[in-house]
């Protein structure tokens, strides 16, 4: 594997055979974990690896922000609580589906963050521009939006990440959401 990424771009088959890659030829590599990739293969390559739970979901949020702004730049007064929002409930509804919950299928904590993201993206598409670049809402309507921001996040928390779970799991997971949530507003 080594030799093909090297500058001489000869692949060396376990048969003994080498193929010479030409000019043209480029190699693509997607893999799933890096457990039996050697040092000088990941460097080769310019990969960089971190565990997602290393990076945690602030730079998924922060990227989602940043692209709703630059989608509709309509939507920035939204984008500020809709951050505060994202910060204070999301990581603590994630942990408690992680320690109290099961999901019939499991998932991961990105993907609950994204499905989240996509329920809010459902919920604000009157406010996106349409293919012609044409908005169908008023800026007019954008406070009237950002007053209800926590309603429409709630609700995406609710189904991205609680909607995961079995019946049971939701039924809990609501009792959690209704006592942090009361906790925060104290």
């Amino acid at each position: 594997m080594n030799t093909v990424l090297d500058d001489n771009k000869k692949l060396c088959l376990v048969s003994g055979e080498i193929l010479a890659l030409t000019p043209h030829m480029r190699m693509i590599f997607e893999v799933e974990n890096l457990a039996v990739a050697s040092p000088a293969t990941v460097s080769r390559c310019g990969m960089v690896y971190m565990e997602p739970s290393a990076l945690g979901l602030a730079p998924l949020i922060m990227s989602y922000i940043n692209g709703l702004k630059t989608k509709c730049p309509l939507l920035a007064p939204f984008c500020v609580p809709l951050q505060k929002l994202f910060d204070q409930f999301l990581e603590p509804a994630v942990s408690f589906v992680r320690s109290e919950l099961k999901e019939p299928v499991p998932s991961v904590d990105s993907q609950l963050a994204k499905s989240t993201m996509a329920i809010i993206d459902a919920l604000l598409l009157p406010y996106m521009p349409a293919a012609e670049g044409k908005i169908l809402v008023k800026a007019d309507d954008v406070p009237h939006l950002t007053r209800h921001v926590s309603s429409i996040f709630l609700q995406a928390l609710i189904w991205g990440v609680g909607g995961t779970t079995d019946q049971a799991g939701r039924e809990k997971f609501h009792d959690f959401l209704t006592k942090f949530i009361s906790e925060s507003k104290e």
